[in-house]
């Protein structure tokens, strides 16, 4: 029941003056989100979801269907019903962070089957936070 996150742009200079993710803020973020198999995840590892545009022709090519999907960044209501373990991995987060963020599954899923990943899989997801209001 736990949330590990590392947050890459940490030390930026002048990180402490971009706005900050609070429980009552919006947040708009592109994120890729991996199954965590404990091993590296690298640059050929292969998201089971994401709204990075920079993928979105991989997944035509792995036969997503166009449309199934938006690859615009996308906006979340820190009050609204999201992931609880992302909820918990973007609080206190800032602007422009790039962040990892490791979760069991029951803080990502739960016991819930989610498409392509196997029930009860610890999920990894790595984001960029573009916006905060």
């Amino acid at each position: 029941s736990t949330v590990y996150r590392y947050i890459e742009t940490y030390y930026a200079p002048g990180r402490e003056s971009r706005a900050e993710v609070t429980s009552s803020s919006k947040v708009t973020i592109t994120f890729r989100a991996y199954e965590f198999a404990y091993s590296n995840i690298t640059d050929s590892t292969f998201p089971f979801y994401s709204n990075d545009p920079l993928l979105e022709q991989a997944y035509l090519e792995a036969g997503l269907t166009p449309g199934a999907w938006s690859f615009e960044p996308l906006t979340l209501d820190m009050r609204g019903d999201i992931l609880k373990g992302l909820r918990l991995a973007l609080l206190g987060c800032r602007a422009g962070d790039e962040v990892e963020a490791y979760m069991t599954y029951n803080m990502a899923f739960g016991d819930r089957n989610f498409g392509t990943i196997p029930r009860e899989s610890p999920i990894a997801w790595f984001f960029t936070v573009e916006s905060v209001e």
